[in-house]
């Protein structure tokens, strides 16, 4: 399926006084055969005024997990299971989607560098996605959301019910969406 086809779906699901985006840009690569290939970006980006955090970009793959990017891009460029994620979270029917452990969420690479390359090591990386499209989703109301949020502590997640509902973000969790993604700049 095209990007463009897959992101106008994944947008409709998204509650529309958020304001938000899901994109993917591609940037070339060529390697020493001259067979190129290219490195995908894939992001979030909340238009709002509470937050000028990279021009308001709330979730970045792979720039916001450092674990990633220790990891030569060749090793998982082609298949970072992104795309496949949406689509399973496109094709849930909503009264599984706060129950449901999405297997995509969690991305499992292997590491060859450093190591015997007969035993790469595995390498788990949470991308949290799938909270951030729950929290998103129109066809969620506020009192369901409100209860899972009970269980989760990511402060993005705040920020998303904040612009939805009104939730009260408290300061502590403002500094905590500052720091992550200074943190994240700083090793980028």
């Amino acid at each position: 399926m095209r990007w463009s086809k897959l992101k106008k779906q994944v947008e409709a699901l998204f509650d529309p006084s958020l304001k938000l985006t899901i994109n993917c840009i591609s940037y070339p690569v060529k390697n020493q055969w001259d067979t190129g290939s290219a490195i995908p970006r894939f992001y979030l980006k909340l238009k709002q005024d509470l937050l000028n955090i990279e021009k308001d970009i709330i979730w970045d793959f792979p720039k916001h997990f450092i674990e990633v990017k220790k990891i030569s891009y060749h090793q998982w460029s082609d298949d970072n299971g992104v795309s496949q994620l949406l689509r399973e979270y496109i094709n849930t029917p909503i009264d599984e989607l706060m129950t449901k452990k999405f297997e995509g969420d969690t991305l499992v690479l292997h590491s060859y560098e450093n190591k015997n390359p007969m035993e790469p090591q595995e390498v788990k990386v949470e991308l949290g996605l799938v909270d951030l499209l729950i929290a998103s989703d129109r066809r969620l109301g506020k009192k369901r959301l409100y209860e899972w949020l009970k269980e989760n502590e990511n402060p993005l997640i705040k920020l998303i019910l904040h612009y939805r509902f009104g939730y009260k973000i408290t300061e502590d969790d403002y500094l905590a969406i500052l720091m992550s993604h200074d943190n994240l700049s700083e090793t980028v």
